[in-house]
């Protein structure tokens, strides 16, 4: 495991398949579920960054109660919000893709495998989504449409792919930054502004 800062760079030895971008911001009751369900996963070359928002609850101590050296804990000095972590997130990754995840998400154990599968095989598709089902009081499943002429279609009228559970191809996000500015439509604004330089 290694503790940053937000302003360390890392070092390039290793380069994973996966970088599992892991903003978290007092997540404690979820976080020991969430980080278990990726190392749960049948694909196991992977880091996880784990970009806390200066959490108040025991989020960390949990976090660092793994001992696995893939773990990335950035530290922020200040709160900034889910946005700025992301932007640390995605620009410390080094995995051919990114994996986004949310602290009080879980993954099944089959999610990375199946999304590698169609990026690897579809040089054409530049993020994997899928569909996700709620937990707690409810148990609804949100069904995203599947191919991208339908998922762009849709970003006319709503938000067409959850970008916590999706899958990207980092050297396609080359220099994008979600939008300081888009504070609740962040994934909107980023899929609105990406789904003509690649296919979902």
């Amino acid at each position: 495991m290694k503790v940053l800062n937000e302003n360390t760079a890392l070092n390039e030895e290793h380069k994973p398949l996966i970088s599992v971008v892991l903003p978290v911001y007092n997540v404690g009751e979820y976080i020991e579920t969430a980080l278990a369900s990726i190392f749960n996963q049948t694909i196991q070359d992977f880091e996880i960054l784990v970009v806390d928002d200066c959490s108040t609850d025991n989020t960390l101590d949990i976090v660092c109660g793994f001992d696995d050296s893939r773990i990335i804990i950035v530290t922020k000095e200040k709160n900034k919000g889910l946005i700025d972590s992301l932007n640390i997130g995605f620009e410390l990754a080094k995995g051919k893709y990114i994996a986004r995840m949310d602290g009080d998400d879980v993954s099944v154990q089959r999610r990375f495998e199946k999304q590698i599968d169609i990026l690897e095989n579809n040089p054409n598709i530049k993020v994997c989504g899928c569909w996700l089902q709620e937990f707690g009081s409810s148990n609804r499943i949100i069904k995203h449409r599947e191919f991208h002429n339908e998922i762009a279609a849709r970003l006319l009228i709503s938000c067409s792919m959850s970008l916590c559970c999706a899958m990207l191809d980092r050297e396609w996000l080359a220099k994008i930054k979600f939008d300081e500015n888009e504070k609740h439509l962040e994934d909107y604004d980023f899929w609105a502004r990406m789904a003509w330089s690649g296919e979902f």
